[in-house]
């Protein structure tokens, strides 16, 4: 149907089996009922409008081509486990365990680069990169938690499930393709695998990225896994979080 919608609103969007080859952004999520090549992109409010979007609402026709958010390197952003934006499939890191679950409400993080790199403002994440995961908002090495706060993401190698503490046991996540396929920066609504093995290719014994690749749990708590089991399962998907 070679739709091009803009939502700007909180209000979810539908999109039916006869939508196709398409281009879709919102802020609100988007459920999509069988949908064909088409694009979603998931925005954190209306101060993130697109180009494009810009133009229609001014009655013009658009001209500049299609906008595609890209992953930055301090955003604040949310996690979920849908592509659509689901909001029953969100990240939350549970206050509790500070564990991250995946579920009905949300926690914003916030995107950091590896300590002791050199990051410009605005350096989009790019496929292959290592980030790190911070539920705290400290850009700098605290006196009392280390880098990023007291809330950073790890794999805890007691159940191989993603653990926040303290940011001097935090550590670094390979941003990964589904097949490898990635290249260039990494958009809002792709797939991503954050992986704690360093494989950039599919092995023999656990599949792409190696032995240690994060994937969605619905209705659970995010785990580790090989890489097989988590293509088969499913990676996760950034947006912007307002703020």
């Amino acid at each position: 149907s070679n739709l091009l919608l803009c939502n700007l609103s909180k209000q979810p969007v539908e999109l039916s089996s006869a939508v196709r080859n398409s281009v879709i952004y919102s802020v609100g999520h988007v459920i999509d009922r069988g949908s064909r090549n088409t694009d979603i992109f998931l925005l954190g409010g209306n101060h993130k409008e697109p180009d494009v979007c810009k133009d229609l609402r001014d009655g013009k026709r658009p001209s500049r081509g299609v906008f595609e958010p890209v992953l930055e390197f301090n955003a604040k952003v949310r996690i979920n486990g849908s592509r659509s934006g689901s909001s029953r499939s969100m990240a939350i890191m549970n206050e509790d365990t500070t564990y991250l679950e995946f579920g009905s409400g949300s926690s914003t993080f916030i995107v950091r680069h590896e300590p002791g790199s050199v990051c410009s403002n605005n350096q989009c994440v790019k496929w292959n990169d290592k980030i790190w995961l911070a539920e705290t908002t400290e850009s700098f090495e605290t006196s009392n938690c280390g880098w990023y706060g007291c809330r950073v993401a790890r794999m805890d190698g007691s159940n191989d499930d993603m653990k926040f503490g303290h940011g001097r046991k935090g550590q670094s996540f390979y941003v990964r393709p589904k097949g490898g396929s990635g290249s260039g920066c990494v958009s809002y609504g792709e797939e991503v695998f954050l992986a704690e093995t360093t494989e950039a290719f599919e092995t023999d014994n656990c599949g792409w990225h190696g032995c240690r690749v994060f994937y969605y749990v619905a209705n659970g708590v995010g785990t580790f896994t090989h890489g097989r089991r988590a293509e088969a399962a499913g990676g996760i998907y950034f947006s912007a979080a307002e703020g």
